[in-house]
């Protein structure tokens, strides 16, 4: 990947700084949002759709640069959100509690699977996530 300023090739580290970068902003976005979704839930179809957006783009290039637990939370998550449409909210503290695993991994740089306690967390989410929608 060139860097636009100045079309140089950028290293891995630098891709990561990056993604790193873009990825707090889009989980500050998503905690924003769920401040706004708590506050007036009737805007549920307009927040669902951005936060459906902002968590495939996390998502979607966790595992690339060495977060696959990123990744996985996200696949999680976008479950929870996958119809935005609806006019039924989700469960806001199921949504926060994958806005806080995003923001965690990233305060704490848990890269690869985040091990044992990485496991039983984005299993315990993804198992509520199930119920919910069953």
């Amino acid at each position: 990947m060139r860097n636009p300023s100045t079309s140089r090739v950028l290293s891995e580290a630098e891709l990561i700084a990056s993604y790193l970068e873009v990825a707090r902003k889009d989980i500050a976005d998503l905690e924003a949002l769920a401040v706004q979704l708590r506050d007036s839930p009737a805007i549920w179809p307009t927040i669902g759709q951005a936060m459906y957006q902002i968590v495939h783009n996390v998502k979607g290039q966790g595992t690339s640069f060495g977060y696959p637990l990123m990744t996985r939370i996200g696949e999680s998550m976008m479950r929870l959100v996958k119809t935005p449409g609806e006019s039924t909210v989700p469960d806001l503290r199921l949504l926060e509690a994958h806005v806080v695993a995003l923001r965690t991994i990233l305060q704490h740089d848990i890269r690869g699977h985040g091990g044992a306690s990485g496991e039983v967390l984005a299993e315990k989410l993804e198992s509520l996530v199930a119920a919910a929608l069953d």
